[in-house]
């Protein structure tokens, strides 16, 4: 039986040339107020975790350069598109495939100055059912001293 990391690699390398039409457009304002709220700054250092197809991650991009942003997703080919995208705008974007899970077990402490976490987690049904939400992306984040 496949785990659901690979289901969703599976999936989404499937519906790769799609998912901006039909997705990314639609929420693009609500992500953009997001990423103004993060307040990145030149020179920070960000994990962009369940990054996609970059639409979100070249604005992060555009602000923590000269810094790093690293984009992290279970799939090859939204990672593809990401990196085609920042290299359209002269921009060089870190790429990890692997699930949000996976890349925050092993990340360095302390090695992040943001991390944004903004549709992966409601795709991993642990995290989803906990009682509150919230407080287990905190507990995720502390307990990998990324913060």
């Amino acid at each position: 039986m496949q785990n659901n990391v690979e289901l969703m690699r599976v999936a989404y390398d499937r519906i790769v040339a799609e998912y901006d039409s039909r997705w990314s457009v639609h929420v693009a304002e609500p992500q953009r107020q997001l990423t103004r709220e993060l307040r990145l700054l030149p020179g920070d250092r960000c994990a962009d975790l369940g990054c996609g197809t970059g639409f979100d991650t070249l604005e992060l991009l555009k602000l923590a350069t000269p810094g790093e942003v690293v984009g992290v997703d279970c799939s090859p080919a939204m990672l593809d598109t990401a990196r085609t995208r920042a290299q359209s705008a002269g921009l060089t974007l870190t790429t990890r495939c692997e699930g949000a899970d996976e890349f925050l077990a092993h990340a360095e402490a302390a090695s992040f100055d943001v991390i944004s976490l903004r549709f992966c987690l409601g795709f991993d049904l642990r995290l989803v059912y906990h009682r509150s939400f919230t407080r287990k992306c905190i507990s995720l984040l502390t307990l990998y001293h990324l913060l």
